[in-house]
């Protein structure tokens, strides 16, 4: 989730401060694509995990790609019309505490299973 979230966030950031004026919804359409396409690989990943029983690797590659797709395509549309801007600081809000959640959570993250590291079989980045 990381590896989509944060260089779109950059990307975002760059696109705005290039196309703002020629695109005035671009914005809200970027966070509702960030977002999307960051909540997209949880829902792919376990949903093809809970069919097959087993993770597989190049399904693990077609779900960031779908997900970096559909990120891009969501801001695209919201982007061309403009249906996300009344709407434009919800998902600016919801991008900052994402944004703040992968912070704090990298360095001190709950006990629960789904954080747990499965190569040290600990949580967190250091073992404790």
């Amino acid at each position: 989730m990381k590896l989509l979230f944060f260089p779109m966030l950059l990307y975002s950031l760059f696109l705005i401060s290039r196309l703002r004026r020629e695109f005035p919804c671009l914005l809200s359409s970027l966070w509702a694509g960030l977002l999307a396409g960051t909540l997209a690989i949880p829902v792919l990943y376990y949903g093809y995990t809970w069919i097959l029983g087993r993770d597989v690797f190049l399904l693990d590659l077609a779900t960031f790609i779908l997900s970096v797709v559909f990120a891009f395509w969501i801001s695209f549309r919201f982007a061309l019309s403009c249906k996300g801007k009344p709407f434009g600081i919800l998902p600016g809000g919801l991008v900052c505490v994402l944004l703040v959640c992968f912070l704090w959570f990298t360095y001190h993250p709950p006990g629960a299973r789904l954080f747990a590291d499965p190569s040290a079989r600990a949580a967190g980045l250091f073992m404790r």
